[in-house]
């Protein structure tokens, strides 16, 4: 249950991300979305958020080329930063099986986005996955 907690945090960082302009969520005592993580689970976080940003070039590319018909800059905030969060997972994490990063993503995109964000999701990782 830990990194369901942990993936919100992340996917939550990453998303507070696109509105400030300043680093002050890279800080664990400035991150609100920390309050109720461990020091392990703290670390799970800033470990995926370091790799996101170092691959965030890499992932929207991968993103760009399986959702058919849909630019980065007129997708929704929310399932962008869903789908680079478990892109990252699927492409860089080797310990995470796919179907999990999956799993994990579908329900982000259940609490966080809206009726058609779950099947916008699904159909993009599942190609994804299957490249």
């Amino acid at each position: 249950m830990s990194r369901r907690r942990s993936r919100t945090a992340i996917f939550q960082t990453l998303y507070q991300n696109e509105f400030r302009s300043d680093s002050s969520s890279a800080r664990p005592d400035k991150n609100f979305f920390l309050k109720n993580l461990n020091d392990s689970d703290t670390a799970f976080v800033f470990s995926y958020l370091r790799g996101i940003k170092e691959h965030k070039a890499c992932l929207d590319e991968t993103i760009s080329r399986y959702a058919k018909n849909w630019k980065i800059d007129r997708m929704s905030l929310v399932d962008l930063n869903i789908m680079r969060l478990a892109v990252f997972e699927i492409l860089f994490c080797p310990e995470v099986p796919d179907k999990v990063a999956l799993n994990e993503a579908l329900e982000l995109a259940k609490q966080f986005g809206e009726k058609s964000s779950v099947g916008f999701i699904n159909g993009v990782l599942d190609q994804v996955i299957k490249k």
